[in-house]
């Protein structure tokens, strides 16, 4: 689409046995692609296209991460709460048999209660 532009030099120094010589060599070089039929063009903003879209794409990952991450972190609070429900529910079945038990020691329950 821009222009290029090159430019190099040189010395170059001998020596014979009875004088010296210095060679000086300078370059300059410029050149221009003309896009007739827009390739250049196109093919810029193809690859502008894809560079949007993988940002897109990578947006889309951190999206569905942070939503798995979401959903992770409400699946364990509910089993948190489960578990502390099992808890608290063997408690009370640990006081119920503690208490049919006696119950039973004293003559007020039968056999069956205690099973």
């Amino acid at each position: 689409m821009f222009p290029t532009l090159a430019a190099s030099g040189s010395v170059t120094k001998s020596h014979n046995n009875e004088r010296e010589s210095k060679l000086y060599s300078t370059g300059f070089d410029a050149g221009w692609e003309l896009d007739l039929f827009g390739g250049t063009r196109r093919s810029v903003a193809a690859a502008e296209a894809d560079l949007q879209a993988s940002g897109e794409n990578l947006r889309n990952v951190l999206v569905s991460l942070t939503a798995e991450v979401a959903l992770n972190y409400v699946e364990f609070r509910v089993y948190q709460a489960r578990f502390a429900t099992t808890e608290e529910n063997l408690q009370f079945q640990q006081e119920t048999y503690e208490l049919t038990r006696w119950r039973y020691e004293a003559g007020l329950d039968d056999e069956l209660a205690v099973h």
